[in-house]
């Protein structure tokens, strides 16, 4: 079996150094870097072949939710395993889940669970088990199937691709339209048109289908 190589970003020196120890306790996993730094982190994704990212920021959930994204627009292949303290941070798990990450260990689980949450992600699985044990893997899966499914894009309309481009990009249905000459309702005519031929439910599934198909 080849190495999980392991890249982790963490902001504290004594906690990365510990986590990275724990991880290599197993001899499946390789933590190739450890980090502080977000550019650090970039240049080692572009320059080294990473299989997963461990990342834990202890800030507020915009934050997290914004270097997330980040690293997924990029490098949209790398899973992203987030390690948080409950007592300190509330994250939106659909809302991480579409900014790329596929697993959340918590403070309270074991060193156990967090290799296996690694060997998961690595085989392309998910790990969202809190430490109660809820367990609902197969659901988060079964969403992210949906928005992942490939769909043709042929279906859509060359200014209804520029108008999910930008919705994507976070743009409000008033810039959008500001930039494409077009009226408000417009906007949101050819979203729903865009939803409708897609069979999407909302927009945060036509943002997770934008990313993964490179219109972003």
């Amino acid at each position: 079996m080849r190495l999980i190589r392991i890249t982790i970003f963490c902001e504290f020196t004594i906690f990365r150094k510990g986590l990275k120890l724990l991880i290599e306790i197993d001899k499946r996993i390789q933590v190739i870097n450890e980090t502080n730094n977000i550019g650090d982190l970039f240049e080692v994704l572009q320059n080294r072949n990473t299989d997963l990212i461990v990342l834990n920021v202890k800030e507020s959930q915009e934050q997290v939710n914004s270097i997330c994204k980040n690293i997924h627009l990029k490098y949209p292949k790398i899973p992203i395993l987030l390690f948080l303290d409950s007592c300190t941070i509330e994250v939106s798990i659909p809302e991480v889940v579409i900014n790329g990450v596929r697993g959340i260990i918590w403070k309270e689980n074991t060193k156990d669970e967090l290799i296996e949450a690694i060997i998961r992600l690595s085989q392309g699985g998910l790990f969202f088990e809190d430490p109660e044990n809820c367990r609902f893997n197969c659901h988060i899966s079964q969403k992210l199937k949906k928005v992942q499914d490939v769909k043709n894009t042929d279906c859509l309309t060359i200014r209804e691709l520029e108008v999910l481009k930008l919705i994507a990009e976070g743009l409000r249905y008033k810039d959008i339209a500001d930039k494409l000459f077009i009226s408000i309702r417009t906007v949101e005519t050819h979203k729903n048109n865009i939803m409708k031929k897609l069979q999407f439910q909302n927009v945060n599934e036509l943002i997770k289908y934008a990313i993964v198909n490179n219109i972003s």
